[in-house]
């Protein structure tokens, strides 16, 4: 297969130089890398229990939800509280996942608690000093 460099000219490079591979600029991301948003909407967590499997995205939506014959023994409140609890572990993983990979873009600093707005030692909303 042919090269094109960014010159548009079969198999030059910056320069015009034959053969010459070129590489994006460094503010365009590269395909193989997916973006940080992307590896956010990928996240997906998973927790399993009682014959309950409940698969949440990073917001805690339920994505995927499976029974298997054992959970059909229990009473329909003790499911339901199966199910609840095990997305709400689920999330709490998705959650944690997505801080993760948050952390490796943004500085250290900007995730400290107290330098969120509305978090700190900042009064509440309509308190008077």
């Amino acid at each position: 297969m042919p090269e094109f460099g960014t010159s548009g000219r079969r198999g030059t490079g910056p320069g015009g130089s034959p053969g010459a591979a070129s590489s994006p600029p460094p503010d365009v991301p590269s395909p193989d890398v997916p973006s940080l948003g992307g590896r956010l909407d990928a996240i997906r967590a998973t927790a399993s229990g009682d014959g309950v499997t409940v698969t949440v995205d990073l917001h805690g939506k339920p994505v995927g939800l499976e029974f298997a014959r054992e959970a059909f023994t229990r009473t329909p409140s003790a499911l339901a509280e199966t199910v609840r609890r095990l997305a709400d572990e689920a999330a709490a993983d998705a959650l944690a996942r997505g801080l993760a990979v948050v952390t490796e873009v943004v500085p250290a600093g900007l995730l400290d608690s107290g330098s969120r707005p509305g978090h700190g030692s900042a009064p509440p909303v309509g308190s008077h000093p």
